[in-house]
């Protein structure tokens, strides 16, 4: 046996987390990079690496179906191994019948999950059409939009929040900077890792994520203030209204929200032609927004029309 002591994997993963912080923050460990890696693990993981492939599951129950009752007779042990012998031809009569029917249940079970599996797949391949599509920040150019002329009514709306404030999608970072400048304790995400790189460089917390993942992923009521822009204007409606239902769950009673949202007209004409095409949905009109908010239980709704965006204030329900 051995005399070293065991490893402490909680003390392990916290020196990992603390080494990525520090080089993070010295800037030998870019956030795009982070996100780069996590998209090439993903797509090149081997098949049945991970916990839940369906398959690979399918397949080990196949193999642990047959219940093999020969069991091993030898022995170093003098006469044991006769004696192992003796019971196991003793008992085989007996062994042998519960073995065929164990043996049937597990291969009647596994042959009725393979059937439901290939049920489910079809169903799937049927419904692809209908799941939200994500929106890949690679298939978009790294420019951030210029939303300055919206920085003094964003501030002033979220004047009042005591807590942490999510823009999400932050782009270069530049409204984070003019909260923080404003006094308010913010951050930012966006997909696109170019964008994040330039945030982080000049001073600002950002994340390269998906921002309706990251705001899946927020506490209950732990925001004290939230900021969408730009992804709210390429999803699909499905995804318009999950924003919303997120913004509710996720921000503190009375906390406010403001959505700075392109006008369609003039988003067709502005957006490059790769993003247009290829993005999943399409804007909504602000009055459309106002609409959406009150379905949801906001209050104090406004909107402020300018010549290419508009920005819809509303506060959580307390």
């Amino acid at each position: 046996m051995s005399d070293e002591a065991p490893v402490d994997l909680d003390q392990v993963m916290a020196e990992i987390q603390e080494e990525v912080r520090r080089r993070r923050a010295a800037g030998e460990l870019p956030p795009s990079l982070e996100r780069e890696l996590d998209l090439v693990f993903d797509r090149h993981v081997p098949a049945g690496a991970l916990d839940g492939d369906f398959g690979e599951a399918l397949k080990a129950a196949d193999r642990a179906a047959y219940v093999n009752v020969a069991v091993p007779t030898a022995s170093e042990k003098p006469g044991i191994g006769e004696v192992k012998r003796v019971l196991r031809k003793a008992m085989a009569w007996y062994l042998n019948y519960l073995a065929q029917q164990v043996t049937a249940f597990g291969t009647a079970t596994v042959r009725a999950l393979r059937a439901l599996g290939d049920r489910v797949t079809v169903l799937e391949d049927e419904v692809a059409e209908l799941r939200p599509v994500v929106d890949d920040g690679r298939d978009r150019p790294a420019v951030a939009p210029d939303l300055g002329a919206w920085h003094q009514a964003v501030t002033g709306h979220l004047a009042g929040a005591g807590g942490r404030v999510l823009h999400a999608e932050c782009g270069d970072g530049a409204l984070v900077r003019a909260l923080l400048g404003a006094g308010r304790d913010a951050y930012g995400v966006d997909p696109r890792g170019a964008l994040v790189d330039a945030a982080v460089a000049a001073g600002v917390e950002a994340w390269p994520d998906d921002p309706l993942d990251h705001l899946g992923s927020v506490a209950e009521a732990a925001l004290a203030g939230l900021v969408l822009s730009g992804c709210v204007d390429r999803a699909p409606l499905a995804r318009q209204r999950r924003y919303l239902e997120l913004a509710r769950a996720k921000l503190a009673p009375g906390a406010p929200l403001v959505l700075v949202v392109a006008n369609p007209e003039a988003w067709a004409a502005a957006v490059p032609s790769l993003e247009s095409d290829l993005a999943p949905g399409r804007p909504l009109h602000a009055a459309t927004w106002a609409h959406l908010l009150e379905r949801e239980r906001f209050t104090d709704i406004a909107v402020a029309e300018g010549a290419t965006h508009a920005a819809v204030t509303a506060c959580r329900p307390s």
